[in-house]
């Protein structure tokens, strides 16, 4: 099958909960250039991921299969990991922007990060296991980032506008726990390969039912804050500025180094299903040709961000 079908058979479901997500932040809705680059940084996040789940799994205590194995592999490795990344992704890019000025944005940036993830993700399974994989995957998994981030989201909104540190640091660890619960539970019903696998339906259904209901109360709190009209987008926003050429550059630089890490991850996934080849060398040779790139990536963008200051404190 063409390529370029499953790549948009891989795409277009994330695209499309990316839109419904969106659809209720019409209040006092994100900027768009924002939630792109938290959408890159969450398809970016399946690098660090795939690196030490695939370090981890090596672990005799992880090896065999059946439920029980699926359950150790889901809750000790796979789960913690990716929820925990897609959290410290919005911890780190978000938290403090100006951007970020009511509960409800914690869903809507959490969300995307979790559907940034399943992108990268989808996009390696559908190209490596082709279409039934891709159809099935858009039914279940993707819904399954998709609203274990808006759950975990929910919380992150709240942390972020509480009064004291103890109610942050608890809602952000319900908001976590919970999205490794219902995480690590999915992929031990998938991994198990067993009867169980087909409890996966009834959990699908939950995801929506709990993601939809948190969804509709972060609109509710943003009309609570906002008013049901909302508010002008230049009163509550920053101005929007087109980056400058540095931060163009450094985009470019990690865009190319994250293509490339997709692709060595796709490798690996490939060496390990047939058993053949040593994926150490592909990670080593990896790292060797994206550590200048994503440096002076870094840099760059850390330097156009420093510039960008100065120019609206002079303004």
């Amino acid at each position: 099958m063409g390529l370029l079908f499953l790549a948009l058979l891989a795409l277009a479901p994330p695209i499309g909960f990316l839109i419904y997500i969106l659809r209720f932040d019409r209040i006092e809705p994100e900027p768009r250039g924002f939630i792109v680059r938290i959408l890159f940084l969450g398809v970016l996040s399946v690098v660090p991921a795939a690196l030490m789940e695939g370090a981890f799994l090596e672990s005799p205590l992880f090896a065999g299969e059946g439920l029980v194995q699926a359950g150790l592999q889901s809750f000790l490795v796979i789960a913690p990991i990716e929820e925990t990344i897609k959290l410290l992704v919005v911890l780190i890019f978000a938290w403090r922007s100006r951007n970020f000025n009511e509960p409800n944005d914690g869903i809507v940036y959490a969300g995307t990060v979790s559907i940034g993830f399943a992108m990268a993700e989808n996009l390696l399974y559908v190209l490596e296991h082709g279409f039934g994989v891709g159809v099935a995957r858009a039914l279940t998994a993707i819904p399954g980032h998709t609203f274990t981030g808006v759950l975990m989201g929910h919380y992150v909104g709240v942390a972020r506008f509480a009064s004291t540190r103890s109610t942050r640091l608890g809602n952000l660890a319900v908001g976590l726990i919970l999205a490794w619960l219902l995480h690590g539970l999915y992929d031990t019903l998938v991994l198990s390969g067993t009867a169980w696998a087909l409890m996966v339906v009834p959990m699908v259904v939950l995801y929506f039912v709990v993601g939809v209901r948190y969804l509709k109360k972060g609109r509710e709190m943003s009309a609570q804050r906002w008013g049901e009209d909302g508010v002008p987008p230049d009163v509550h926003q920053p101005p929007s500025r087109r980056p400058g050429w540095k931060r163009i550059l450094a985009r470019v630089l990690l865009s190319i180094s994250g293509a490339v890490w997709l692709m060595i991850i796709a490798g690996v996934v490939h060496d390990l299903s047939v058993g053949a080849g040593d994926s150490g060398y592909a990670v080593l040779g990896g790292v060797l040709i994206t550590a200048v790139p994503v440096a002076l990536g870094l840099l760059l963008e850390a330097s156009g961000r420093k510039a960008a200051k100065s120019r609206e404190n002079r303004g």
